[in-house]
């Protein structure tokens, strides 16, 4: 299992109950330049869609997301602050990621939902400075048109990471 779909799914799982399914209500670009990042999956596990690597430094790709997404990241304090529900998460997912040695993250918050009368995130973008360099996993849904193309290039590459 990646690290991203790690951090996402501790995040969500340890404060959130579970939420409706509904489509995207917003569509998230790739960083120009990035690449997939495929890892083989566990036994058992399906691979899913999509985790992306750059050389670039995280503060050039902050800035972008920024910029292409109109809002404003939060490090890991500002996000505490904003959503104090969300601390243990935040811990799960910094233990998660600890074997990859993140140096820096940085969140986007792209939608939020009523969850026991709090606003919560319910769409986050999160990027990861790491080892292996900046590191960031959007959905096939936030992918818009482009997701299917993206999740196809996801499965193949996996596929042959396995042999």
């Amino acid at each position: 299992m990646n690290v991203l779909r790690i951090v996402a799914a501790a995040a969500l799982a340890a404060a959130l109950p579970a939420l409706p399914a509904h489509a995207a209500d917003r569509t998230i670009p790739v960083y120009p330049g990035a690449r997939l990042l495929t890892l083989p999956p566990e036994p058992g596990e399906t691979p899913e869609c999509c985790t992306f690597v750059t050389s670039d430094p995280a503060a050039r790709v902050t800035a972008w997301y920024a910029k292409a997404l109109s809002v404003p990241a939060l490090d890991r304090a500002a996000f505490e602050r904003r959503y104090p529900e969300m601390r243990e998460a935040m811990a799960l997912m910094a233990e998660a990621a600890e074997h990859r040695a993140p140096k820096d993250m940085r969140l986007f918050v792209l939608r939020e939902e009523p969850v026991g009368g709090k606003r919560m995130p319910t769409l986050t973008l999160a990027i990861l400075a790491t080892t292996e360099g900046t590191v960031f996993e959007i959905g096939e849904e936030e992918l818009g048109a482009e997701g299917p193309r993206w999740a196809e290039a996801m499965r193949r590459a996996s596929s042959a990471t396995q042999r």
